[in-house]
C-alpha cells in the first residue's frame, strides 16, 4: 500500500509539471531500490462543510420535500442526511434511533435531493452527520422545519337522521380517504362554538380517533344536553396545525321520533271547565311525556312549565286520540303544552294558545266579534267591519257591540286591528314542528288551485287551509328523511304541503334559478373532452353551446374550446337552470354592504383561485345585481351545490374548482359566522366553474 501511495504521489508530481532529472546508472540503481524511494507525505482530507436550505420551513407531512445541499470538502462514504424530531438530542447515536427517511451525502447529485417527509406532524430537523454508527461522528449541519397535516386526508360523514336522541349511542357513517394521522379525531361540539381545533377541543363531548374506526362506522354516545350540535372531524390535535376537515349539524332531542299535534273545537274556555283536547300522536311515546296548561308568558322550557303547570296527563294514558283537562281557575292567556319528558333533557314539542275567560266561547247572537249575528266569529266579520269603516253604504252591522274590542263604545280602526289579531289567534292550529327551519327559504308559486295545507307532513293530518293557484309562498323548513313535503306559512298559519300530486308531478314552481354557471377547461395539451351535467334539484334551461347529452369539445391549454358539433370557438361552456329546489346553506357567510360588493368579490375570488379574467367575468355579471342593494348576505356553497349539479368530465381533471355564490338582498345588516374559504391550486388538467343564485328573503 505504501508503495502504491508513493507511486501515486509521484504521478501527481509529474502531472503538476515536476521535471525528473536524467541520472547515471549508479544513481538509477539507487533509486530503483525500494528502500530508497522518496515518499511524499499524505495530506489530510479537506474538512466537510454542509449548508442546508429549503423553499419553505413549513412542509406538508408525508410529502416530497426538495432540500438544497451545498457541500464543501471531502465527503466520507458514510456521511448522511435525515429527518429527526427536534426534541431528540443532537448526537449521532440518538438521531440514528429516531430518524425518518435518510440519504448518504455521496448520493446527492447536483446539490439537491428530494426526500419524503415523515407522516407525523410536528417540529423536525433536517440533520447531517459526518459518519454513521461511529462514536466520533458529529452533527455538522441541521435545519429546523415544521411538518403540518397532509391535505390528502378527506373525510365525509353522515347520519341516518339529523334529529337524534340525546345521551344515546349514535352510529356515524365515516368515509375516509388518504393517510390518517394518529391524532385525527371525531367528536360532538355545540354548533355555536368556533370551528377551530383549539375551541373544539375545549368544548367537545365524547370522541373517537379516526384510526380506531372500523367498517366505516363510528359509534359514539351523544351529549346529554339537548340542542344543536356539530359532528366535527379534525385532522389532528396540535392547535397550531390542525384544522376541521368535516362537519355535520344534528339536533339532539329526548324523543326524536315523537310528533304531537294538539287541537280543540274552540280555543276559549271558562275557568275550571273541562276542555276536550284532540291529540294526534306519532312515534315512540316516552313514559314521562305529558300534556298540561301553562300561562302563556312562562318560558317554554320543561322546567318552567313544570313549575307553573295546571292539570295534566301522561301521553301514554291518552286513549281515542283525545283527553279532557280542567282549565285553570284564573282567567287569562294560556298554552296547552306538550313535553316529551320531565327530566333535564326534556323539550316542548307542541303548543296551542287558548283563552280562559268568564264568557262562554260561543253564544248564539252575542259572540265577541260576531258582527253579522250568525253565531260565529270568523273572517267574514272582519271583512264586514272593514267595509263599514270605509263607508260602504250597503254594509250594515247587526250587532256592532260585538265588534267593540277596545270597549270604548266606538267602532274604529283600532277595533279592526284587535279583531284581526283575535281572529288569527282563534284560527291558529297546532302543527308539527320541522326538524330544521330556514331563515332564508326558497320562494315558490302554487301551480294548481286548492293546494292543501296540512298540520303535519302526511295526509293523515288535518287539512287546515286550501291555497289558491299563483300564491307566492316561501319554504320555511323540512322534516328529516322527507324530500316531498315542505313546511311553509300561509295567511299567518304554518303547516305542510305535499309538493307532488298522485302522478308524481310538481304542484309548485320554485322561483329560484341557477344563474350563469360557466365552465372553463385548461388541459396541459390539446385534448378532446366530454362534459356531462346532472341536475337533481332543478331543470336545465339554457345552454351555449347547445347541450346534447353532454358537451364534446377540443380544449386547448389557453382555455379556448372548439365545439365538435358545429366547429364554433368558445371561452367557456354556459348553462343555467330554473325551478331550483336546492336548500342553500346560510349557516356561515358574509354580510356585505352593497357599495362594498366589488371590493369584497375581488378579494374573495382572488383568494379562492380565479384568474383575473375569470374574476372580471364573474364581477361583470353579478355586480349590477348586487351593488344597489343595501346589504347582501353572501355564502359560497359547497355540497349543497355540487350534490345538486354534478359534473362528470372525461378525461378526469387533475384539479377542479367550483365556485357557486348564493346571496340574499337585505334592507338591514345581520350577524353571521364568517365562512372559511379554501384556496384552489391548479394542477395538470384544471377545470374552473363559477355561478350563483339570488335567494329572496322574507323581508
Amino acid at each position: 500500500m505504501r508503495f502504491k501511495k508513493a507511486i501515486t504521489g509521484f504521478l501527481a508530481l509529474c502531472m503538476t509539471g515536476l521535471t525528473v532529472p536524467v541520472t547515471s546508472s549508479a544513481e538509477s540503481d539507487r533509486i530503483s531500490d525500494p528502500a530508497t524511494i522518496l515518499e511524499i507525505p499524505e495530506q489530510d482530507p479537506a474538512p466537510l462543510q454542509v449548508i442546508l436550505r429549503t423553499d419553505s420551513n413549513i412542509v406538508r407531512s408525508d410529502s416530497d420535500l426538495k432540500i438544497y445541499v451545498d457541500i464543501k470538502g471531502d465527503i466520507p462514504d458514510d456521511a448522511w442526511l435525515a429527518y429527526v424530531p427536534s426534541d431528540v438530542p443532537h448526537t449521532e447515536k440518538d438521531s440514528d434511533e429516531f430518524n425518518g427517511n435518510w440519504v448518504y451525502l455521496k448520493d446527492i447529485k447536483n446539490g439537491e435531493v428530494t426526500l419524503k417527509a415523515p407522516k407525523a406532524v410536528g417540529n423536525y430537523d433536517i440533520r447531517v452527520f459526518d459518519a454513521d454508527k461511529s462514536d466520533d461522528a458529529k452533527e455538522i449541519a441541521y435545519l429546523p422545519i415544521i411538518l403540518e397535516y397532509s391535505p390528502d386526508l378527506e373525510v365525509s360523514i353522515d347520519v341516518d337522521s339529523r334529529t337524534v336522541k340525546a345521551k344515546a349511542p349514535l352510529d356515524i357513517k365515516v368515509d375516509i380517504k388518504g393517510y390518517v394521522p394518529d391524532d385525527a379525531w371525531i367528536t360532538f361540539v355545540p354548533t355555536d362554538v368556533p370551528h377551530t381545533e383549539k375551541d373544539g377541543d375545549e368544548h367537545n363531548g365524547n370522541w373517537k380517533a379516526l384510526k380506531d374506526i372500523e367498517n366505516g362506522i363510528a359509534t359514539i354516545n351523544t351529549p346529554a344536553t339537548v340542542g344543536a350540535y356539530d359532528i366535527r372531524v379534525y385532522n389532528g390535535e396540535i392547535p397550531e396545525l390542525a384544522s376541521e376537515i368535516a362537519c355535520k349539524t344534528i339536533y339532539l332531542s329526548k324523543a326524536p321520533d315523537l310528533s304531537v299535534v294538539v287541537s280543540t273545537d274552540n280555543t276559549q274556555v271558562k275557568p275550571s271547565e273541562e276542555m276536550e283536547i284532540k291529540v294526534n300522536i306519532t312515534g315512540t311515546i316516552p313514559d314521562d311525556a305529558w300534556i298540561t296548561f301553562v300561562p302563556s308568558d312562562i318560558p317554554h322550557t320543561e322546567k318552567d312549565g313544570d313549575d307553573h303547570n295546571g292539570s295534566w296527563a301522561r301521553l301514554k294514558d291518552i286513549e281515542g286520540g283525545s283527553v279532557a283537562l280542567k282549565a285553570p281557575s284564573e282567567t287569562g292567556n294560556y298554552d296547552i303544552r306538550v313535553y316529551n319528558g320531565e327530566d333535564s333533557v326534556a323539550e316542548e314539542i307542541a303548543c296551542l294558545p287558548v283563552l280562559v275567560t268568564g264568557n262562554p266561547a260561543i253564544v248564539k247572537g252575542s259572540t265577541k266579534g260576531d258582527l253579522n249575528s250568525d253565531g260565529t266569529f270568523n273572517v267574514s266579520d272582519a271583512v264586514l267591519l272593514q267595509k263599514w269603516l270605509l263607508s260602504d253604504h250597503k254594509t250594515s252591522l247587526k250587532s256592532w257591540k260585538n265588534g267593540d274590542f277596545v270597549e270604548d263604545n266606538v267602532l274604529d280602526i283600532f277595533d279592526l286591528c284587535l279583531m284581526k289579531k283575535a281572529l288569527i289567534k282563534k284560527t291558529s292550529v297546532s302543527y308539527v314542528e320541522p326538524d330544521e327551519r330556514f331563515e332564508w327559504g326558497v320562494p315558490f308559486y302554487v301551480v294548481n288551485d286548492g293546494l292543501k295545507l296540512y298540520s303535519g307532513p302526511d295526509e293523515s293530518y288535518d287539512v287546515i287551509a286550501s291555497i289558491p293557484a299563483d300564491t307566492r309562498l316561501t319554504e320555511s323548513g323540512v322534516k328529516k328523511n322527507n324530500n316531498t313535503w315542505l313546511f311553509t306559512e300561509y295567511n299567518g298559519q304554518y303547516g305542510w304541503i305535499d309538493t307532488l300530486d298522485k302522478d308524481g308531478k310538481m304542484v309548485i314552481h320554485f322561483e329560484e334559478g341557477t344563474k350563469k354557471p360557466v365552465i372553463y377547461l385548461y388541459p396541459e395539451k390539446e385534448t378532446d373532452v366530454h362534459v356531462e351535467l346532472e341536475l337533481t334539484e332543478s331543470e336545465l334551461n339554457t345552454t351555449y353551446p347547445k347541450y346534447n347529452n353532454g358537451w364534446d369539445v377540443t380544449a386547448y391549454p389557453d382555455g379556448t374550446l372548439l365545439n365538435k358539433v358545429d366547429g364554433t370557438h368558445h371561452k367557456y361552456l354556459f348553462w343555467d337552470a330554473v325551478n331550483c329546489r336546492t336548500r342553500f346553506d346560510f349557516s356561515k357567510g358574509f354580510c356585505v354592504a352593497g357599495s362594498d360588493t366589488e371590493a369584497f368579490l375581488k378579494e374573495k375570488l382572488t383568494y379562492m383561485g380565479l384568474t383575473e379574467q375569470e374574476m372580471n367575468e364573474f364581477i361583470v355579471y353579478w355586480l349590477p345585481l348586487m351593488e344597489h342593494n343595501a346589504y347582501n348576505l353572501i355564502s359560497f356553497q359547497d355540497e349543497a351545490y355540487t350534490n345538486s349539479a354534478k359534473l362528470t368530465i372525461t378525461p378526469t381533471p387533475d384539479s377542479e374548482c367550483r365556485i357557486f355564490m348564493a346571496y340574499v338582498p337585505l334592507e338591514n345588516a345581520v350577524d353571521i359566522e364568517p365562512q372559511q374559504l379554501s384556496a384552489f391550486e391548479r394542477k395538470g388538467f384544471s377545470v374552473v366553474e363559477w355561478g350563483g343564485a339570488e335567494v329572496r328573503s322574507r323581508q
